[in-house]
């Protein structure tokens, strides 16, 4: 069968965490997604989203945030199009563009670019393949780069005051490239075709009106703010222990009317919030 070899790149790394995996071509993003947790031997705690070339499209895995983008007025809505991953096939986009962005955890925020490399049409396995790689990727909420590498001080340091209690909660997180692990993982997730109708979705790729929602809902008025803002509001938070700090592992809550961003403090992980209003 048709598979794709994908380089999958974590950006910002260094020295770099990259895969070579092959996959087969007929899977949708919300399996790419599954590949690429399993490559990074995260544990999918976090929302995600895959961003086309041109920012046309971006494929999610939430179908509450489609819906509040279809119920927005038309000058409200953001440039691109949210699709759900599960109804779009990767290889549209993969053998036009080349490309795709994808991005995991919106708090320690973790980019990756997925590249094709080259087709074959005689894959026989039902699992996408870790070819090759370099370095392990980081551990679930770790706290962004600035988080790991105070973890890796204290991982790779006996003496250092911190360095049983972060073995304790790696929990068997390995300081290298290990490729018997991925690819353990990798088989377990079992790639079918996807039926009729899912492949239909995906060559339409067509925007559809779903239930209208309550756009004064917390979630809605934060997804409403352009990202760069919400960046910003979440690594200019105020810490009482810590001073000005950044906001990892966040929800978005209300009360008497205000909303909030809660969530912990990248620098000691306590819990902080700020208010959007």
């Amino acid at each position: 069968m048709k598979a794709y070899t994908l380089k999958i790149l974590l950006n910002d790394s260094s020295p770099s965490v990259w895969r070579s995996l092959k996959v087969p071509a007929f899977i949708t993003f919300q399996r790419l997604h599954e590949v690429i947790q399993g490559a990074m031997l995260w544990q999918d705690y976090h929302e995600f989203e895959f961003v086309t070339l041109e920012d046309t499209y971006r494929f999610v895995g939430d179908q509450e945030i489609i819906d509040e983008q279809n119920a927005m007025d038309e000058q409200d809505r953001p440039k691109w199009q949210y699709k759900l991953a599960k109804k779009v096939q990767i290889d549209r986009f993969l053998t036009r563009d080349k490309k795709v962005f994808y991005t995991y955890d919106f708090g320690d925020y973790w980019n990756v670019d997925v590249t094709l490399e080259s087709v074959c049409e005689d894959y026989d396995k039902p699992y996408a393949t870790c070819l090759a790689g370099e370095h392990p990727a980081p551990p679930e909420d770790v706290g962004g780069w600035d988080g790991f590498q105070q973890f890796l001080e204290a991982f790779r340091d006996p003496a250092n005051e911190d360095h049983e209690e972060v073995l304790e909660w790696s929990e068997g997180w390995k300081d290298k490239f290990d490729k018997r692990s991925i690819n353990a993982a990798l088989r377990k997730i079992i790639l079918k075709r996807p039926s009729p109708a899912s492949s239909r979705a995906s060559k339409a790729v067509q925007p559809q009106v779903d239930n209208v929602i309550d756009l004064s809902s917390p979630r809605a008025k934060w997804l409403a703010l352009p990202q760069s803002l919400r960046e910003q509001l979440l690594r200019n938070a105020y810490c009482p222990h810590c001073g000005i700090t950044e906001i990892v592992n966040y929800h978005i809550s209300s009360e008497k009317q205000m909303v909030y961003i809660e969530g912990k403090c990248k620098k000691c992980g306590k819990t902080i919030n700020r208010c959007l209003d």
